[in-house]
């Protein structure tokens, strides 16, 4: 699931800017492992179309 999501959002122009691992201790109650696994949890952030406009 977290690494589909991140290349879905990829493709839309977000960027990864922060990426944690699964942690055991947050896991949902019920979470099916073996349906979902143990995806990565990423931050993604909206790269700025204007950027490059004003820096430098």
């Amino acid at each position: 699931m977290g690494d589909y999501l991140l290349e879905l959002y990829s493709e839309f122009d977000f960027s990864p800017v922060e990426i944690l691992k699964w942690d055991n201790r947050f896991t949902p109650k019920n979470w099916n492992y073996e349906r979902f696994g143990a995806p990565n949890i990423y931050e993604m952030r909206l790269k700025n179309p204007y950027a490059d406009k004003f820096e430098g």
